[in-house]
């Protein structure tokens, strides 16, 4: 979904909509937005108003004012116009990266209708399109910051034991299993685990384990999976566990 392609910021939509809009948005923008079914949209609205008129001290319209439009085909849908106390609430259902850039979209888009009130048309409309460009920048920001985030989150408790029981699964079997010699043989276990550990934190260009980001966790357990000991602790493995064969056979 691309945010800034959606009607509220086409110029010309802008201009026609600006009298009828300017202290609401369009219910059509703010499903777009969000990455959501206009329908299912509208049918939460619903519920909200549902939910307010049952109290005598809020109205609706205050949030939410009833319209319609026309599609394609000259039919009549049910739409609302959203007032700031509207893409509040909505807001408020939000989380992560959506409810920021909503959030973002919404509360720059009431400053401009609050200054495009004091202004000429002319004037209005120069600064709808300045504001185009001020907000896509201010925007591709917010998604720099939160990708940049997401590369530096760490791994949780929770998903570093997940991880590091894998990675005691694969030393153990590629050492035959805990009832083999070789697993029984505490200074081969403890080379397979070091050479384990140590091409898992080359490999990952970290420190130590818990330093691994949590958007490789996926590429750590691939890791995991593909992982063998070098061919001299294979072969030490090999002899061990065939000697334990020979000794059942004799």
């Amino acid at each position: 979904m691309n945010e800034f392609k959606t009607p509220m910021f086409q110029a010309m939509q802008v201009a026609g909509r600006v009298k009828e809009q300017e202290q609401a948005i369009d219910s059509r923008d703010v499903a777009e937005m969000v990455g959501k079914q206009h329908a299912h949209l509208v049918r939460d609205i619903d519920n909200h108003i549902e939910v307010m008129n049952q109290n005598p001290k809020l109205d609706s319209d205050d949030y939410y004012i009833e319209s319609s439009y026309q599609a394609g085909t000259g039919k009549s849908y049910r739409c609302y116009l959203l007032t700031k106390l509207g893409c509040e609430m909505i807001a408020n259902k939000l989380t992560g990266e959506k409810g920021i850039l909503f959030t973002a979209f919404y509360v720059k888009h009431f400053n401009q209708m609050e200054q495009a009130q004091q202004v000429s048309p002319e004037q209005s409309l120069a600064m709808l399109f300045r504001s185009q460009a001020d907000l896509l920048e201010e925007t591709q920001g917010i998604k720099n910051d939160v990708k940049f985030l997401k590369s530096e989150m760490r791994l949780s408790t929770s998903d570093e034991q997940m991880f590091s029981n894998l990675a005691n699964q694969r030393v153990t079997k590629s050492l035959g299993g805990k009832k083999a010699r070789a697993y029984k043989d505490a200074s081969l276990r403890q080379t397979v685990y070091s050479q384990f550990w140590k091409e898992f934190k080359d490999y990952f260009e970290i420190a130590r384990k818990g330093d691994l980001p949590r958007v490789k966790l996926q590429e750590a357990k691939m890791f995991i999976r593909e992982w063998t000991p070098n061919t001299e602790n294979r072969m030490t493995i090999s002899k061990l566990n065939d000697q334990l064969e020979l000794d059942f056979e004799s």
